[in-house]
């Protein structure tokens, strides 16, 4: 009988990638905490996990992921995005604030990142 080949980190990433397009929420929670296991120090799986604690409105739990993943991975945008509107929904506005400047810091193209900072500045 062959053996299953295991899956490669990208191959990870791309299967977290697809439960999240398909709002997959608590799938990709239990695969994200089953990659994590064994690459604790996977920004992407962080992330991924971040967004199905976010969708799950675990919004703490999710600002600790946000924040492992930014910890890894300190220069992508959305990690930073996602941990302010999940530290906002913790009304936690002045760290939120902060994420969503940095976000806005590293991608100022992206308008969702410029509206939602508009928008929180304005509460």
């Amino acid at each position: 009988m062959a053996r299953k080949a295991r899956k490669t980190v990208e191959e990870w990433v791309e299967e977290l990638e697809d439960l999240h397009n398909q709002s997959e929420w608590q799938l990709l929670h239990n695969e994200a905490r089953n990659f994590l296991s064994t690459n604790s120090n996977n920004a992407m799986g962080h992330y991924y996990l971040g967004k199905a604690l976010f969708n799950q409105k675990e919004f703490i739990k999710a600002v600790i992921e946000f924040n492992n993943a930014i910890s890894f991975e300190g220069e992508n945008a959305d990690f930073y995005y996602w941990c302010g509107l999940a530290k906002a929904k913790n009304k936690e506005l002045e760290g939120a604030l902060a994420n969503l400047n940095d976000a806005v810091r590293i991608n100022s193209k992206k308008k969702e990142y410029l509206v939602d900072r508009g928008i929180l500045l304005h509460q």
